[in-house]
């Protein structure tokens, strides 16, 4: 019984944290795309 307990808490967690690096990933890859833009629109002003 303990030994399914575990198996299940670790699948839970592995998951967790698959769903975490997924999303992190993402906010990273939206921070980056604002910066592009913030980028662009800096190129617009100045130039």
């Amino acid at each position: 019984m303990f030994d399914r307990y575990q198996d299940l808490s670790f699948n839970l967690f592995h998951g967790m944290d698959k769903l975490f690096g997924a999303i992190y990933q993402n906010k990273r890859a939206v921070s980056w795309l604002e910066g592009h833009h913030a980028y662009e629109d800096w190129v617009k002003i100045y130039w």
